[in-house]
């Protein structure tokens, strides 16, 4: 799912680790406690995953995003004024946000700074 729409998946897989590898630890003798290592164990894999994969996931998003702005209108024939406009507007909205979130200070910065 991150591979085929990124702004959709991308954001819920991080919510997902966050709250996995957030999750206050259970007392030794809980029925759960061995299962929770494992999944904060999966979890800070996948994190690591991710931070290999979220350069090449952020040039991809940028570039479609880049090329849509700079598609001509006849490769947008399909579409009607109005639509073309709005489309474009939203892909120079979502290049705002893609800066905002993997700028400095942006919300995926926090795993870098744990030390995690």
């Amino acid at each position: 799912m991150i591979r085929r729409n990124p702004g959709v998946g991308l954001p819920l897989l991080v919510e997902e680790i966050a709250r996995v590898l957030d999750a206050p630890w259970l007392p030794a003798g809980h029925p759960g406690a061995l299962e929770q290592v494992w999944e904060k164990i999966e979890a800070q894999s996948a994190l690591d995953k991710l931070r290999r994969d979220l350069p090449g996931l952020t040039r991809i998003c940028r570039k479609e995003l880049e090329k849509l702005l700079d598609a001509w209108p006849s490769s947008l024939d399909h579409l009607g004024e109005a639509e073309r406009l709005e489309l474009k507007q939203q892909a120079r909205i979502a290049l705002l946000v893609h800066d905002a979130h993997y700028g400095p200070g942006g919300p995926y910065e926090r795993f870098a700074t744990k030390g995690m």
